[in-house]
């Protein structure tokens, strides 16, 4: 029996939220692997499974980790905190996962970005 459109594709993002996830933690110090990683991540999190295993603690930390080790680097910034803003708006459970990036510092990794680059997307990624 074959898939429907649909279910391959909701198979494929889990797929990839999970290799997304395991590359920025086996990979850290590389900067574009980070921001592949992280674009990848954000355009996952407008699907509800993916949105809440990554809007999960463990997730939120690994992305607020990425994004405060790759201070000096936009791309990383842009595509992190684009995803932290697709967080905080797409999850079912939207107030917990605003905590939960307030609590792993994603606020204060938000305005440090907003502080650092006047390239515009990080700036529009950043106050989301």
């Amino acid at each position: 029996r074959r898939l429907s459109p649909r279910a391959a594709a909701r198979l494929a993002a889990a797929a990839a939220h999970d290799d997304a996830l395991a590359a920025l933690v086996a990979l850290p110090e590389a900067a574009g692997v980070q921001g592949v990683a992280l674009g990848l991540l954000h355009a996952l999190s407008a699907e509800p499974r993916p949105c809440a295993e990554i809007g999960s603690s463990a997730g939120l930390r690994t992305v607020c980790v990425s994004l405060g080790r790759h201070a000096r680097h936009a791309a990383v910034q842009r595509a992190g905190c684009a995803a932290l803003a697709t967080l905080a708006v797409s999850e079912p459970g939207g107030a917990a996962t605003c905590s939960r990036i307030r609590a792993e510092g994603g606020v204060r990794l938000a305005r440090a970005a907003l502080r650092s680059f006047s390239d515009a997307e990080v700036v529009r990624a950043a106050r989301r």
